[in-house]
């Protein structure tokens, strides 16, 4: 059980570690940011303007969201979430729920994900 806590522990550190780093790829949840991850073959942190606002290049959350982390998107997930864009006859849909919240984001993810296998 300690070697379980001291896992769980060493991969949050990484994980903030990661965010620390790349503060300046924490950027809002939108199509276009999707589009520049494919374009530039990198990735992105996501946050939802319910979450918080900006200061000084920095995000910071809400006291109702303060425990979140922001949602790393990569380059195989945009490439499959614009994928299933491009196939959707209502776009503008697709871009709302993207934006809404991450949980939307999250199922749009899912179904994503379910619609390729």
């Amino acid at each position: 059980m300690e070697i379980e806590n001291i896992e769980d522990q060493n991969t949050e550190r990484e994980s903030h570690e990661l965010i620390r780093e790349n503060e300046k790829r924490i950027v809002f949840a939108s199509l276009e940011n999707l589009q520049k991850i494919v374009k530039e073959h990198s990735f992105h942190l996501f946050v939802w303007e319910c979450e918080g606002t900006f200061a000084k290049m920095n995000f910071n959350f809400n006291s109702k969201f303060k425990d979140f982390s922001p949602i790393l998107v990569d380059v195989q997930t945009a490439n499959m979430l614009l994928t299933v864009y491009e196939a959707l006859k209502n776009k503008q849909e697709f871009e709302a729920i993207i934006k809404r919240s991450r949980y939307q984001f999250a199922k749009m993810v899912e179904f994503g994900w379910s619609c390729i296998k």
